[in-house]
């Protein structure tokens, strides 16, 4: 099954918000993870993978 994942980002200079969420037609978008981190890429690509494990390594994704 192919999926979007959308991920949003509050960026400010001590630390990233993180939302990852798959939007639903006719129905509640799904959140699937709000978390804070320090401002690091590696954290950004960590959370990336983290999330593919929680969703499922059958499926493939898009994530935006």
């Amino acid at each position: 099954m192919n999926r979007i994942i959308k991920i949003g980002m509050d960026v400010h200079s001590t630390n990233y918000t993180l939302c990852a969420m798959e939007p639903v037609i006719g129905a509640e978008d799904r959140v699937f993870a709000n978390i804070q981190v320090t401002p690091d890429y590696k954290n950004i690509l960590m959370f990336i993978e983290e999330l593919k494990l929680k969703l499922g390594v059958s499926d493939t994704y898009d994530i935006e």
